[in-house]
C-alpha cells in the first residue's frame, strides 16, 4: 500500500511532467553546425557542436564549404578572412533556404571562418541595432 501512495504522490507527477520538456531541450544542440565541401550535403561532410559566440576557423573546409547549416537555435555568420564582417558573408539559421548549394556566393572560395550565436543573442543585437538606428533618425519611442 505504501508504494502505491508514492506512486500517486503529486511531487512525482510535476517531477515527471518537468522531465519531458527538459529532455527535448537538451537535444537541441545549440552550436550544432554541419558542413560539406560540395552542394547537396555531398562530399566530405562534417559535423560538430562548437562553443557560441566563438571565431570558428574552416580548417580543411576553408575556401570549400558549399553546403552549411546550424541546428535549431543556432544562427550563424558564414565569413571571408577570419570573422571579418566587413567583407560579404553569409547569416545562416535552420531555417534558411538555399544552404544546400553555397556555390552560388561568388565569394565562397574566400570563406574561412564562421561565428555563431543563439538566435536569442542575435534577436537581441538586431533589435540594439535598430534602436540606434531609430534615436538617429529621431524617430519617437
Amino acid at each position: 500500500m505504501l508504494s502505491i501512495r508514492l506512486l500517486t504522490s503529486p511531487a512525482l507527477f510535476t517531477t515527471a511532467a518537468l522531465a519531458s520538456p527538459l529532455q527535448t531541450l537538451e537535444k537541441r544542440n545549440v552550436g550544432g553546425v554541419r558542413l560539406c565541401d560540395q552542394i547537396n550535403w555531398q562530399g566530405d561532410c562534417w559535423y560538430g557542436i562548437l562553443p557560441i559566440n566563438t571565431c570558428i576557423s574552416l580548417n580543411s573546409f576553408a575556401g570549400k564549404t558549399l553546403s552549411f547549416r546550424p541546428d535549431d537555435a543556432t544562427e550563424c555568420f558564414l565569413m571571408q578572412d577570419r570573422c571579418d564582417v566587413s567583407n560579404s558573408y553569409a547569416d545562416f539559421t535552420s531555417a534558411s533556404s538555399g544552404t544546400n548549394d553555397l556555390s552560388v556566393l561568388p565569394w565562397i572560395g574566400k570563406t574561412e571562418s564562421f561565428i555563431c550565436f543563439t538566435e536569442a543573442t542575435t534577436a537581441r543585437e538586431k533589435i540594439r541595432v535598430l534602436e540606434r538606428i531609430r534615436v538617429r533618425i529621431g524617430v519617437p519611442a
